[in-house]
């Protein structure tokens, strides 16, 4: 693994540590951070090949993002998350690694039924073992509670300067 890959793993997976590790206290009375399982179906917004610069696309074969992750709120309303996940058959020379590390605001706090939110973050793609590429990302979803701990999570994200948009629906398991 590439020193670049190793330290956006590293921060990514101590940015979600940090986030979820809260007193055992403050867990009985709020929810205070989630694990969540995706599926996004996704296109480069231009329908360009090269939607990420170097690695060329095959022509013609969806985009489907599989991956999971975390996110800790800091605050009732402040989280801070990262995910990793990949596109299988992405480039010509195989798949397309992702992960990112994001921020989060949820409009009325992360413990209600319904949750809007808002996220912010950086992406990294990693297409070859000597190839990445950090793109900035923006979305906004929604968070529906099915039960104390189950729930489902829906969200619209931009990968900016990559021109990739996907529509992420996914399993979240709340602590």
């Amino acid at each position: 693994m590439a020193p670049f890959s190793r330290l956006l793993l590293l921060i990514g997976l101590a940015v979600a540590a940090a986030g979820l590790a809260v007193p055992a206290e403050a867990q009985t009375t709020k929810i205070r951070g989630h694990f969540f399982f995706y599926i996004a179906p996704g296109q480069p917004a231009s329908r360009d090949s090269s939607f990420l610069g170097r690695p060329q696309l095959k022509t013609n074969t969806p985009l489907v993002h599989f991956g999971g992750g975390g996110e800790g709120l800091v605050t009732n309303r402040f989280g801070v998350g990262t995910d990793f996940g990949g596109i299988p058959h992405a480039t010509n020379a195989g798949s397309l690694d992702v992960l990112s590390v994001n921020g989060f605001y949820h409009a009325i706090g992360g413990d209600h039924r319904v949750d809007p939110f808002l996220t912010a973050g950086v992406s990294g793609y990693f297409y070859d073992p000597n190839q990445k590429t950090a793109r900035p990302n923006a979305g906004a979803g929604l968070n529906m509670h099915l039960g104390h701990t189950v729930g489902l999570t829906v969200e619209v994200r931009q990968s900016f300067g990559s021109a990739l948009r996907e529509v992420r629906v996914g399993l979240a398991v709340w602590q």
